[in-house]
């Protein structure tokens, strides 16, 4: 945008100029970090650790819904969250059923549940979750109609 004040030859005041280059940065960038605030953090893909990994580890086993045969229950299961940063590029994080924080609803729209260890905000699309256990333990209520049915996506 601001190449568009150098390059372009016009009879407008260079206050003007400002002022319409000033509007339409505010407007993209504005925008953008308003929809980043809102999308943040949505979850598009939750993989379950193997029960021997903690979240500091490196490897990634299970997807969501699918509870691995050696589960050792549900606070003690480890998940790899990957999430999109304003950029568009990937962001891992991970945690355990045992770090959703308890009764803390938000103000913020799209938000299921917040971790204690790192105060991060998640969002679970329900109806993608085949384990509906975990998914309304990590929601910490009862689970809507359309959460309770799964979608397959092809």
């Amino acid at each position: 945008m601001p190449l568009l004040l150098v390059m372009v030859e016009n009879a407008q005041p260079l206050s003007a100029q400002l002022a319409v280059t000033g509007v339409a940065l505010s407007a993209t960038v504005g925008s953008t970090a308003i929809l980043h605030y809102f999308t943040g953090p949505y979850i598009h893909e939750l993989r379950e650790l193997p029960p021997s990994s903690s979240p500091s580890s490196n490897t990634a086993a299970d997807s969501i819904g699918h509870k691995p045969p050696h589960s050792t229950g549900m606070e003690h299961r480890h998940f790899e969250a990957v999430r999109v940063n304003l950029f568009g590029q990937k962001r891992t994080t991970r945690f355990s059923v045992s770090d959703v924080k308890l009764g803390t609803p938000s103000t913020r729209p799209f938000v299921s549940f917040e971790t204690t260890h790192d105060q991060q905000k998640y969002f679970l699309h329900g109806q993608l979750v085949d384990d509906k256990d975990l998914l309304s333990r990590l929601l910490q209520r009862p689970l809507s109609a359309n959460e309770r049915q799964t979608v397959v996506l092809q």
